[in-house]
């Protein structure tokens, strides 16, 4: 064994006496009984086991490989094996899944570091998509090894593989939290993922036939977990995932809305996103133009849907410079009111410069004077909002609006 190993498996073999320890522990704290007095361990050599509950030495140092009468057992038999003895042992799912976890790893590395070493040398100055250790087909390969991984622990440990927070994200992504309905979902939604990212290679430049390649991955998408999951479990997975969904909740991402209202919304989106899909790129000029009337016609179903009062709080509280002021003012510890505010003011301001702009009646000078009249009131309006420190800090990020109110010199009228 090389002084690397070594290191590698004392150190394991501690984490698993720390772990049984502390289980031990607990277990005979937990349950009524006789209190005995507290033993030194020596460095040596365990304790002896002194109630049914303790762990045997053995399995402290057998978490970290085979002994020498089992190892003509294969890896997985061995893992059996180990995992009925931690199991009689009182072992819990949570370190069942760290002891296993570890020993996967181990068995795997050799594999991992074969993969890696395929990959040339990086070139730090280049800036490329994928990295110069993960290429496309780098990351294919990782995800295979990954969940080759996963389903020997599925295999092995059952329900024990996954813990309460595992099922918890399960719960909130897709409505659904057992294993075997979860898995070949995720399975089936990570491939087509990699299908999207090689067809958007230059998303800003999108051409008519890229468009309609993502659409075919869409309908094979959702032909691939129609497959997969009965239609009420679909149905769960569309209103926490879906395409429609995920641009619903970015959009109510501040605006307090109920489970009724978010429906009424998503109901709205998807049948918008059904006809137009999620964005206006590859689409022709007559495309683009029925689909910004489509939207206007969006909007107003959405106002129907959620009454005057509450769709002028979303409109709002959806609206994109809102939100990017916000970050600002969490981060100052200001309200989010004061972002409203904000946001509210750019707008009027570019309804003022439009008016003024267009008024013929003003000389270019006394146009000159009220705009920048219109750019100082801005200026402090702002100020006051996010106070003069994070003024300063908007009008370095996305406030340089307000220093085109007053054309530039030159620029004309």
């Amino acid at each position: 064994m090389t002084r690397r190993a070594m290191l590698l498996s004392v150190s394991l073999a501690t984490n698993a006496i720390l772990i049984a320890a502390a289980w031990h522990h607990l277990r005979s704290t937990a349950s009524p009984g006789p209190t005995t007095p507290s033993r030194e361990i020596s460095s040596t050599a365990p304790a002896p086991a002194a109630d049914e509950n303790a762990i045997p030495p053995d399995l402290w140092v057998k978490t970290v490989g085979p002994t020498d009468d089992e190892a003509s057992l294969t890896g997985a038999e061995n893992d059996a094996v180990l995992l009925a003895q931690l199991r009689a042992a009182g072992f819990p799912p949570e370190a069942l899944r760290g002891i296993f976890r570890h020993r996967l790893d181990e068995r795997f590395e050799a594999e991992e570091v074969a993969l890696i070493s395929t990959q040339p040398p990086a070139t730090y100055w280049r800036l490329d998509r994928y990295g110069d250790y993960d290429t496309q087909e780098m990351r294919a390969a990782r995800r295979a090894l990954s969940q080759r991984k996963s389903a020997m622990m599925h295999d092995l440990l059952g329900d024990d593989a996954y813990g309460p927070l595992q099922r918890r994200i399960w719960a909130r992504n897709y409505g659904i939290t057992d294993p075997d309905r979860v898995l070949p979902l995720e399975a089936a939604l990570n491939n087509f993922r990699e299908m999207e990212a090689e067809a958007r290679a230059t998303p800003l430049a999108m051409l008519p036939e890229d468009r309609e390649k993502l659409e075919a991955i869409s309908e094979a998408r959702a032909r691939e977990i129609a497959a997969i999951l009965t239609p009420e479990e679909q149905a769960a997975y569309e209103a926490r995932s879906g395409p429609s969904a995920v641009q619903v909740q970015f959009r109510l991402q501040d605006f307090n809305a109920s489970e009724a209202e978010y429906h009424a919304l998503l109901e709205l989106q998807t049948e918008f996103t059904e006809q137009w899909g999620n964005n206006p790129i590859g689409l022709t000029r007559e495309q683009r133009e029925a689909r910004a009337e489509a939207e206007k016609q969006l909007q107003a179903s959405i106002e129907s849907a959620l009454g005057p009062d509450r769709y002028t709080d979303y409109a709002a509280r959806s609206d994109m410079t809102y939100l990017m002021v916000k970050r600002l003012t969490d981060h100052l510890g200001l309200p989010p009111e004061n972002a409203l505010t904000v946001a509210a003011l750019q707008k009027s301001t570019r309804e003022q410069q439009n008016q003024i702009n267009r008024d013929r009646t003003l000389s270019l000078e006394a146009r000159e004077a009220r705009l920048i009249e219109l750019q100082t009131q801005t200026r402090q309006a702002v100020a006051t909002a996010l106070t003069a420190e994070g003024a300063e800090v908007y009008a370095d990020s996305f406030g340089q609006w307000i220093n085109f109110i007053v054309p530039p010199k030159g620029g004309g009228d």
